[in-house]
């Protein structure tokens, strides 16, 4: 009889425990095996469409929802911002992008990708970083003091 109360403590203590965020903790702590490679406007950037290597770019600038590379000609979307990688889909054909620092690294993306869903792991910050002067004007730098 004690072993049943003790057994249905202990489970609700840990049904308990994953409920109040236990579980994104544990997300957490196993997304911190994984490798970390930042990337940051200014360097190579390895781009894959639809899981097929597509090119190499240099990142000219970073913006909350764009990557824009070639001189900013092309922006790319980013939905996700991981240790080592960033993900978008793109909204007018729903090609997915993979934007890697090292080519190597895509063989983790999918374990990547499965952690962060299971566990409801956060973007990484600092990982693709916008740069704090994205779409401001004059109007919103009079009234914005130092955000950035």
């Amino acid at each position: 009889m004690t072993t049943a109360i003790i057994s249905i403590a202990t489970a609700l203590l840990l049904f308990g425990v994953l409920y109040l965020g236990g579980w994104e903790w544990i997300g957490e702590k196993v997304a911190q095996l994984l490798p970390k490679s930042p990337l940051t406007a200014g360097e190579k950037v390895v781009i894959f469409l639809n899981g097929e290597y597509n090119r190499t770019a240099t990142i000219t600038k970073v913006g909350a929802e764009y990557l824009y590379i070639y001189g900013g000609s092309v922006k790319l979307p980013i939905d996700y911002r991981g240790r080592f990688y960033g993900y978008g889909v793109d909204t007018n054909d729903g090609s997915r992008i993979v934007f890697l620092k090292y080519r190597k690294h895509y063989r983790l993306v999918r374990l990547a990708e499965y952690i962060r869903k299971c566990f409801c792991v956060i973007e990484d910050e600092d990982n693709l970083v916008p740069d704090c002067m994205d779409n401001t004007t004059d109007k919103e730098e009079s009234e914005v003091s130092d955000e950035c």
